[in-house]
């Protein structure tokens, strides 16, 4: 149904479709699977460039729209530029790249009332906490910044709670999307620091 987009085009469209997909079954058995689908992807895709140019043959559609990236050969990509004028590759996602996660079961004894298990139920939020936030550069740095704690109430963060990126200075008021004008908020601190004006956050003070 995408026969008239370019092949830029074609990769922002499908790139954010495949890696959500990939994201949402890496947590079980998909290894096989991934690398199935990766096979009938390239099928569906090379059908789409032999389309586009019915008159011209493999080898030149192969050098039209599949390039060397690296280590890896037949990789659907574009060259293009970074705002720093350098070149690089916009390839298409591979489902096969995306790292499988395991559930790390809890242990049956545990007991979040028992003050002995306080230590281990921490931990165990720490690396969910480090896995959820492994995808996302500057979250990590807010989230170890700020210990894994609130910037308002000084509460850790933890699965139940979540957290929410606020800006201190307000995007409406020309504040920035960088990390030094974000803070990490419970949802619930969020919602109290929009909606009452004499509530403040800032940075918190390295010890």
């Amino acid at each position: 149904s995408r026969k008239s987009v370019t092949q830029l085009e074609l990769i922002k469209e499908l790139n954010p479709i495949l890696r959500g997909w990939a994201n949402y079954h890496r947590h079980v058995v998909s290894s096989e699977i991934f690398h199935t689908m990766d096979n009938h992807i390239f099928k569906a895709i090379w059908r789409w460039c032999y389309r586009r140019h019915p008159n011209k043959g493999r080898r030149w559609v192969k050098a039209r729209y599949f390039h060397s990236v690296g280590s890896r050969n037949w990789v659907f990509a574009v060259k293009c530029k970074s705002d720093d004028d350098e070149n690089f590759w916009w390839g298409l996602v591979k489902l096969s790249d995306t790292k499988i996660r395991r559930h790390t079961r809890i242990r049956a004894a545990c007991n979040p009332y028992d003050p002995s298990w306080e230590l281990y139920l921490e931990q165990r939020q720490e690396k969910l906490g480090r896995q959820k936030l492994a995808t996302n550069r500057q979250l990590a740095s807010l989230w170890l910044e700020q210990k894994g704690c609130c910037a308002l109430c000084g509460e850790p963060f933890t699965q139940e709670t979540g957290f929410e990126n606020h800006h201190i200075i307000y995007k409406a008021l020309g504040g920035s999307d960088a990390a030094f004008n974000r803070v990490l908020l419970h949802p619930a601190c969020h919602v109290q620091v929009h909606n009452n004006v004499g509530i403040s956050v800032s940075k918190p003070v390295p010890v």
